[in-house]
């Protein structure tokens, strides 16, 4: 991955708010679109968990909500055989 240098522009506060709904809706279909109808299986799971952060992280950039204030959401999903918490945390930064 390529980085760039940019000027500092001295902004203490993002342009946006984080969007706290947004991204727990999102991630929460995310969820139950990957887990519905999966039986938990430690080495499938394990896979799995890298799978789904890699997706949610896609997802969260191609809305464009990057940019956005210090702040967390957290989503869950729930079948019989296993639960699975996701948790996002916005940092602003220049």
């Amino acid at each position: 991955m390529v980085k760039h240098r940019v000027e500092n522009t001295y902004c203490l506060e993002p342009p946006e708010r984080f969007q706290v709904l947004r991204v727990r809706e999102l991630v929460e279909r995310r969820l139950a679109e990957t887990l519905q109808g999966v039986q938990y299986d430690p080495e499938r799971c394990r896979g799995l968990a890298v799978t789904l952060a890699d997706f949610i992280r896609k997802d969260i950039m191609d809305e464009g909500l990057l940019s956005t204030r210090d702040n967390f959401a957290t989503a869950t999903y729930e079948n019989q055989s296993l639960v699975a918490v996701a948790t996002i945390f916005a940092l602003y930064y220049e």
